[in-house]
């Protein structure tokens, strides 16, 4: 592995800090990929939170007012986004 040696003054160093800085600033008030939490439920946890039967959230896939839950590895389960438009209309 080759070495590279650079000498810079202490002027120039700062220099190349602030440009650096400058280059990088980023928005810390958005999250970035990696700090999204997706929120999800279960059949059993989506029916309390809006006051139905798993037996409706079932009927609801099946008619396609809702979408098909997706899989965590064997565990069905609805991300906000599947069903928020569900409720906002």
């Amino acid at each position: 592995m080759e070495k590279l040696v650079i000498h810079l003054t202490v002027d120039e160093l700062q220099h190349v800090i602030n440009e650096a800085i400058r280059n990088h600033n980023i928005d810390h008030s958005k999250p970035s990929q990696s700090d999204v939490i997706l929120k999800v439920y279960r059949r059993k946890e989506l029916a309390e939170l809006i006051g139905v039967t798993v037996q409706t959230i079932n009927a609801w896939v099946r008619s396609g007012e809702l979408p098909k839950p997706t899989k965590i590895g064997r565990i069905p389960v609805f991300s906000h986004d599947q069903v928020k438009h569900r409720f906002n209309n």
